[in-house]
């Protein structure tokens, strides 16, 4: 494929030869079409009399029209005759001739060690990158139960403010069992922060 394509050459002389050819085709064609134009206008002024007779004018298109099909076929023939011998005489590199951009590969050539050291190095990039996703993913999990653990602090802190403010108006009563509860709920809080620790 990359012959056919001839990427070397593309690359070197900044265009392909089939790009090429198809330029000089189309110009080729646009120059063919306006002398049969030119042609059909010098026969139709030699024939004397067609001004009232249509047919003979149609009868002159039509032979026009299929001399220029003719012709274009011909071309075409041509056109792929002459693109086979630019592609493989004049628009062809030889293989000493090289880009300025490929002097450094042919100073410094990389072997299949070097290559296999390269992809050894980038496989072991690709799996660090992954272990660094599931780290950022993992933080952001414990960072997230932090905030629902530290939601829960607040409100117990709440809790606690108004159960001062009530015990200071309405005596002791009930402090004892209140405190318990508090206790239990500061357990539960510490067993959610050591399951969301990290271990190092």
């Amino acid at each position: 494929m990359a012959k056919s394509l001839q990427l070397y050459e593309a690359q070197f002389f900044g265009f392909t030869t089939h790009s090429s050819m198809n330029r000089i085709h189309n110009a080729f064609q646009d120059c063919l079409y306006e002398v049969m134009i030119a042609v059909e206008t010098v026969i139709l002024k030699n024939i004397g009399g067609f001004e009232g007779d249509n047919s003979l004018a149609n009868r002159v298109r039509e032979c026009t029209e299929k001399f220029l099909n003719f012709l274009q076929g011909r071309v075409d023939l041509i056109s792929n005759r002459i693109e086979c011998i630019l592609k493989d005489s004049v628009f062809k590199v030889p293989p000493n001739v090289l880009l300025p951009e490929d002097a450094s590969h042919a100073k410094y050539p990389c072997g299949k060690e070097n290559i296999a050291k390269i992809e050894d190095e980038l496989a072991k990039l690709q799996q660090r990158y992954q272990a660094e996703l599931y780290t950022k993913q993992a933080l952001l999990t414990e960072m997230e139960q932090q905030s629902l653990i530290l939601a829960k602090q607040e409100g117990m802190i709440n809790w606690i403010k108004e159960l001062r403010s009530e015990d200071l108006e309405g005596g002791i009563v009930g402090l004892y069992e209140r405190l318990y509860s508090v206790m239990q709920t500061i357990s539960h809080l510490s067993n959610d922060l050591q399951k969301c620790a990290v271990p190092p």
